[in-house]
Parts: C-alpha cells; structure tokens; sequence
C-alpha cells in the first residue's frame, strides 16, 4: 500500500498472512538471470494471478534464486529492477529468520517478545507494476502488498507480492525518501521481509500488528543503512516517526539496537 510521510508518520506499506515456518533443503546459488525485453510474452503467473498486467508492456522478467526460495520477478514498470540486489535482500532476510531471534516490541506501553520464524512457502511470483496499474485482486485494498495462500485448495498457489512504484519521491524536507529510488527500494525491503519471516507472539490476534511492526523498522532500516545514515541519525529518525494502520491505529517502530544496525549490510537500491 501507499507510503506516506508527514511529520515523520509512515502508512504501513504491505500486508502479510502468517504461515509457519520451515527449514528447506539448501542448494547451489545461481545468479540471477538478466532482464529480458520482452513486451509481448504471455506468462502463467501473469495470465493467472494478475491477468491485468497484460495490457501493460513488459520490460524485464527472471528468476531470482537463494538458497532458500526461487522468486520469479515481471517489471512493468518504468524503474530498472536491479535482480543482484534484490538477492541480497532476500537472502539477508532469509539468514534472519533462520536466527531464530526475538524481539521485544513496545506495544502500547507493554513490551511483548515476538519470534521470528521463517515462512514455508519456498516458491514466490513478484510483479513490478507502474503507478497505473490496476490493484490485483489478491491484495485487496493495499497497493504494494504480499499475499500467502495457505489452505486447501490453495496451498500450490506460489507466494505473490506486488510493488508499486512511484515516479517521484516524497517532497516533505525532513523526508528520507525523497527520491523516488530510495522510495520504490524501500518499498522492496518491507516486502521481501513480508515475503520472508514472520512475527509470533502467544496471542495470534497480535501477530499482524506484531509483523509490520517488524518488517516496516527493518525495512526502513535498511533504507537509512544505504543512505549510510549514522546510528544516532538512524535512531534520531526513527524514534520520532509512527506507522498508521489502515483503521487509523498509530504504532511505534522498533528501534534497532546499535550492534544490529551496524552489523546490517548495506544493501543497494533495488530500483532506480
């Protein structure tokens, strides 16, 4: 869904089903295969889960593969879509949750300990879309979103996430996402952490608040790390922004300690 920013208030970007989690078998890392032009190429993932994105001219599609996950991505936008860094993301994400590590999340005043826990699904379509492009009807009302089916008859269906894309970055002074790469890049740091772990706590009605609590602070994270913003930049920031639910409920990010954000990589601007 959009992102918006006024006075450092951030509107939650994507929505994630819980699934549990699993520990696949490994295997080899092929880079990722090169964008292909292809504007006039039919896929079944497009033909099936976003028939829409036919009527919009392709631009690259491949196959990203971790040790983990296989990601077959689509751009229909106007970004170039850097597939190396995308890897790199997703496999950051991946050794993440495989830490098996829990946060402590102030909750409204009540600090509440969540679990990581790798998602189970190992097969995923991404589609890149321009601002245009009709919401999918699997992400319901969120524009940038990830969506897990996970009951019968639908436990084939691979993971699918679109990300929209904007043309222009936000024009708020104190924003961090002025450009519209640093915006679209955050976008793709909340959604292959969406894509990838989940948050558990005790009481499951917690779970999703839980969750985008978790994957939009490491997203955004992630965005102030490219931005080689300092650890007292990065905590000045953050403690000063709140994320907005979709029914209006304001939560606090989690602030990273200074050992996880200097031991964050520097991930690369996914699209430019």
């Amino acid at each position: 869904m959009e992102i918006k920013e006024v006075k450092n208030t951030i509107y939650l970007i994507g929505v994630a089903l819980a699934l549990n989690g699993c520990n696949p078998e490994k295997r080899s890392l092929p880079p990722p295969t090169p964008a292909v032009v292809s504007p006039v190429a039919t896929f079944p993932e497009v033909s099936e889960y976003y028939p829409a994105l036919r009527n919009f001219t392709l631009r690259g599609e491949g196959v990203i593969d971790t040790d983990i996950t296989s990601t077959k991505w689509f751009n229909y936008s106007p970004r170039d879509f850097n597939a190396s860094a995308a890897q790199k993301t997703l496999k950051y994400y991946e050794e993440l949750a495989r830490k098996n590590m829990t946060l402590t999340i102030n909750y409204f005043g009540t600090n509440l300990e969540f679990s990581l826990v790798p998602r189970a699904k190992t097969k995923r379509a991404l589609f890149i879309v321009p601002e245009n492009a009709p919401t999918p009807e699997w992400a319901g009302q969120f524009k940038t979103a990830t969506k897990l089916y996970f009951q019968d008859p639908y436990e084939d269906i691979p993971e699918l996430t679109v990300i929209r894309t904007s043309n222009q970055g936000k024009a708020e002074v104190n924003s961090r996402f002025r450009s519209a790469s640093a915006l679209n890049s955050l976008g793709f740091f909340v959604e292959a952490c969406q894509s990838t772990l989940q948050a558990e706590y005790e009481i499951p009605q917690l779970n999703q608040h839980g969750q985008e609590i978790t994957c939009n602070s490491f997203g955004m994270a992630n965005s102030l790390k490219e931005q080689q913003a300092s650890y007292n930049d990065y905590t000045t920031w953050a403690k000063n922004a709140t994320l907005t639910s979709p029914t209006g409920v304001k939560l606090n990010l989690y602030i990273l300690s200074e050992s996880q954000y200097s031991q964050m990589p520097r991930l690369t601007k996914v699209l430019s």
